[in-house]
């Protein structure tokens, strides 16, 4: 319990295999780790000592390319703690920084957007603890880009509020930042960015402010290109000549994409049964990417409901978009069209990233809304929060007509009996407790006659529990 990897999966493999009696893996899908990543940071780190830059490992077959795949991160700056530290214990020392950058980015950011101390906290609470930083975060370069995400937001925010030089200097470093670490989640970061430049490029109104952040931006990702360009040349030659150039990506079935909805309230559904599971504990086995808290999914309700700021709608935007795209929907053959570059990219679930995070700024804005002693709306906020609503129940709608169409009722190819199992299966129980939970500090939060602190400290409880 002291080294932050899955050592048990470790007697499993060539040539210690065959050895000895060995223990039940606690989770298998968490090989990589220590079939690839540590092995390949202990050459990394012999490479560095000896005054070398790591650009080949020599063990694999008859040797391949090591700084070009992409997964040391060797110009990330924490990745200093994986050399100077003991190996085996600065992966959990590693990790624990990165939650801290994650969450205290968005909390920044939240502080951006002019939430309060409460709120901001919540938002960094939420994503912190996302089902997708939590799944990715023994990983090195998945959990620095996961860490840089909130900042990147930040920067750009930053600089779009007073569009000075040094400010978009500052955004183009960060910017960099994930560009050294997982290209994949990079891009998504970019995606993601990009498109709130351009929210706010409309919300400026005047030309001369729009040119302003829009050449703003495009100089500071040419120069965030160039600060990581000794990371990123290299790993597009080889992937120009890796195995997933022609790749196709088509749209994820129905089952696939209904049990993800299940997964915001249920996440371990779908999963397989564990070998030698624990008397207590979960019994199956699966990865909780899309879960995102009872808790913060309803926040973000009530940011869509009551709230007029801009932000509420780009992120309530940013959430259905990416999780539509992290599930296959008929959106992904699309923007794969668009983006050609983008079929070099397996994991489409990988999305969820971004879903996590506007899931934590919307609730962050559902708490600012909860606490808020209530405001006269100017006219476009009046307008956003009409469309926000309009958005909300759009979505609730499709949902439902979509699910009455899969599930096929009443008909003899519905599908009510193996979803209800799979449902019987689950510990529905802790998410009906989570859920009332929930239901009450928010109900809570809007009771003035309890101390203000002890609503946030329930709130931020029930949140972190979740």
């Amino acid at each position: 319990g002291r080294i932050f990897l899955p050592l048990d999966i470790v007697p499993h493999l060539h040539p210690w295999r065959f050895s000895y009696e060995r223990v039940a893996v606690n989770n298998p899908a968490n090989s990589d780790i220590v079939q690839q990543v540590y092995p390949r940071r202990l050459i990394t780190n012999a490479m560095l000592r000896a005054g070398a830059w790591p650009l080949w490992n020599p063990t694999i077959l008859t040797g391949t390319p090591l700084l070009a795949d992409g997964q040391m991160a060797v110009f990330y700056p924490p990745t200093l703690l994986l050399l100077v530290l003991p190996l085996e214990r600065a992966f959990g020392y590693y990790a624990l920084l990165q939650l801290v950058l994650a969450g205290g980015g968005t909390y920044l950011f939240g502080r951006q957007l002019k939430l309060g101390r409460g709120p901001a906290t919540l938002a960094g609470i939420c994503y912190m603890f996302s089902g997708y930083v939590l799944t990715w975060l023994q990983f090195p370069h998945h959990s620095g880009t996961m860490a840089m995400l909130p900042w990147c937001f930040w920067a750009v925010e930053r600089a779009t509020q007073h569009p000075w030089p040094g400010r978009w200097l500052l955004a183009s470093v960060v910017l960099a930042l994930p560009l050294v670490t997982q290209i994949q989640l990079a891009f998504y970061i970019y995606v993601g960015a990009g498109f709130y430049v351009l929210a706010r490029m409309i919300e400026v109104g005047a030309w001369r402010p729009r040119v302003e952040i829009a050449l703003g931006f495009s100089v500071a990702v040419l120069l965030a290109c160039t600060l990581s360009a000794a990371q990123l040349l290299p790993q597009f030659a080889l992937s120009a000549q890796g195995q997933r150039v022609e790749q196709v990506s088509e749209a994820g079935s129905g089952e696939t994409q209904f049990t993800t909805l299940l997964r915001l309230g249920l996440p371990l559904i779908g999963g397989q049964p564990r070998t030698a599971a624990p008397a207590w504990g979960p019994q199956l086995l699966q990865v909780p990417v899309p879960y995102a808290g009872l808790a913060p999914l309803l926040l973000a309700v009530v940011a869509l409901l009551w709230s007029g700021r801009a932000a509420t709608t780009f992120f309530a935007l940013l959430a259905v978009g990416s999780f539509a795209l992290a599930v296959g929907s008929p959106l992904l053959p699309l923007f794969i069209a668009l983006v050609p570059p983008y079929r070099q990219f397996a994991d489409h679930s990988r999305w969820f990233l971004l879903w996590g995070f506007a899931i934590a700024v919307l609730a962050g804005v559902g708490a600012q809304v909860l606490f808020s002693r209530g405001s006269t709306a100017t006219a476009p906020e009046r307008r956003r929060l009409v469309l926000n609503r309009v958005l909300l129940a759009l979505v609730v709608l499709f949902l439902a007509a979509w699910s009455w169409q899969h599930l096929a009722l009443f008909t003899p190819q519905s599908r009510y009996g193996l979803y209800i199992t799979a449902i019987r299966q689950q510990p529905w129980r802790v998410a009906i407790v989570l859920a009332l939970a929930a239901a009450a500090a928010v109900a809570l939060s809007r009771v003035r006659r309890v101390p203000r602190g002890l609503r946030w400290g329930v709130l931020l409880v029930v949140v972190a529990g979740d």
